[in-house]
């Protein structure tokens, strides 16, 4: 199975190993709309301007490619730098790459291009961007540093999401001029005070806070709290067949996947699990030392030939095998946030999974081996995107 986000993170990581555009990381979710398919946030000393792409895959009806072009432009009303990144290949009579640059050249377009070939992803830069300089960089910049690359579960359980749906569609339907405040303010009122009854005002906004992120990095609504398509149809389903169905966690499950950077996730904590660092080949480097480094500057860079210190008779195992995992993803282009899953581990994936009943682990925790993802149930809920949300997006 290869989707859209694969080839689109295979591309990326060619673009961050060249250094084309210095010390980066990138995310696959940032909680606003329009959403780019990955961004380049600089982690150096003296950052560049975070950077913006939109992918399209190879094969597609040259509609869609056009539909890319406007998705890149607008990028600009947020990024400062914005790529549309296409195959080098030609539809019908159509030569993809050449084509774009002709068109960002004739209406002098600020937006840059990026080709990759068919056979093995590798990128090449066909236009470089130009700095649109009415965006606040710093602040900007700022934001992303602090975001992660999939949808971060802290408290919500599908039934609270779906409450949270229809508080907001509900409010929506009543009102004028509503907020997200407006929502999560009413949603606290009828559902979260009861479950937190012993509360003080900084608690109860950050419980809020926590609720109002999750809906915002699955994109189920848009600035103002209305619901998106993909927000009003979760909500029709867990309407329809129940908030603890089959059919409604499927439903959050896959847009978790897909919308919420799931997928990508754990491709790459299999990966990781399937390496050396799970061989107890020994240790070179103070894992603490490199967490508490990416934690504060952004700036540290494991060597190559590092291997991480992993003990396999350790009791405490499950904790190393976080702080590995936090490593790595870190150099795989995580962001800085990923050293918070020590900090707070049990909101790591694998609690997220069982809490929400999605199955996608095989079991718990297998000493020295990590956690079994079920790619079969994964598989099937990707393939089967549409049927389960009955709503194409």
């Amino acid at each position: 199975m290869t989707t859209h986000d694969e080839l689109a993170y295979t591309v990326s990581r060619y673009l961050m190993k060249e250094n084309i555009f210095a010390n980066v990381f990138s995310s696959s979710v940032v909680p606003s709309f329009p959403r780019p398919d990955f961004v380049f946030v600089s982690r150096s000393k003296d950052p560049k301007p975070p950077v913006a792409f939109e992918f399209k895959p190879p094969n597609a009806v040259k509609r869609e490619y056009l539909t890319g072009l406007g998705q890149t432009i607008s990028y600009l009303n947020t990024f400062p730098y914005s790529y549309l990144v296409i195959p080098d290949q030609k539809i019908d009579d159509l030569y993809l790459p050449g084509y774009f640059l002709e068109t960002i050249d004739n209406i002098e377009l600020k937006i840059g291009l990026v080709s990759y070939e068919l056979n093995n992803l590798v990128p090449k830069i066909e236009k470089e961007a130009q700095l649109n300089k009415k965006i606040n960089t710093e602040r900007i910049t700022s934001e992303l540093r602090d975001t992660r690359s999939w949808a971060y579960w802290r408290e919500t359980t599908p039934k609270e999401l779906f409450w949270m749906l229809k508080v907001a569609s509900e409010l929506h339907k009543k009102k004028k001029n509503v907020t997200k405040d407006d929502v999560m303010d009413k949603f606290w009122d009828n559902k979260l005070s009861k479950k937190y009854t012993q509360t003080t005002k900084a608690t109860e906004k950050a419980h809020k806070l926590n609720y109002r992120l999750y809906v915002d990095y699955l994109g189920l609504w848009s600035y103002n709290g209305t619901l998106t398509t993909l927000g009003n149809r979760l909500r029709e389903i867990g309407s329809n067949f129940g908030p603890n169905s089959r059919e409604f966690i499927d439903a959050v499950t896959v847009t978790a996947l897909t919308e919420g950077g799931h997928f990508l996730l754990l491709k790459n904590v299999h990966e990781i699990q399937s390496i050396q660092y799970f061989e107890n080949k020994g240790s070179v480097r103070d894992l603490l030392n490199q967490l508490e480094a990416v934690r504060k500057s952004h700036l540290h860079v494991t060597e190559d030939n590092d291997i991480v210190e992993f003990y396999i008779e350790n009791d405490d195992e499950k904790t190393d095998w976080l702080k590995v995992v936090s490593c790595e993803l870190y150099q795989r282009g995580f962001g800085q946030s990923i050293s918070r899953i020590i900090d707070e581990m049990s909101r790591f994936f694998p609690s997220y999974y069982n809490h929400l009943g999605s199955n996608l682990l095989l079991s718990n925790y297998i000493r020295s081996k990590g956690y079994p993802i079920n790619w079969a149930k994964i598989s099937a809920l990707i393939e089967n995107k549409n049927k389960i949300l009955n709503v194409l997006i």
